[in-house]
């Protein structure tokens, strides 16, 4: 099995558009922690998880986001369905960066 850095290399060198979440901060409960990585591609296939549900969703669709138009950024996510916005019960928060296209 590949990790996700060799992953990374097959899909620069086949000329793939990719973004690469990164979880950056953790708070209380989340279903993955700092350091945990992602590669989107434009389409919207993922190879890694971020814990799936809501929280992967929204990951998904600002990578794409990002790649379409080349810039990073920070995303804040509130893992309560109450406080938040997404359908989650964790209780968490987490920030996770979001590069432009490798």
């Amino acid at each position: 099995m590949k990790n996700i850095f060799e992953t990374i290399a097959d899909l620069i060198k086949a000329g793939e558009p990719l973004a690469l979440a990164t979880i950056i901060r953790t708070k209380g409960s989340t279903p993955r922690k700092v350091g945990t990585k992602v590669v989107i591609l434009k389409e919207g296939n993922i190879f890694g998880t971020m814990g799936e549900g809501d929280l992967e969703k929204k990951v998904i669709e600002e990578a794409i986001d990002a790649i379409r138009k080349g810039e990073p950024g920070t995303i804040s996510f509130t893992l309560d369905i109450e406080k938040g916005k997404l359908d989650m019960m964790c209780g968490g928060e987490l920030d996770a960066f979001k590069p432009p296209q490798i």
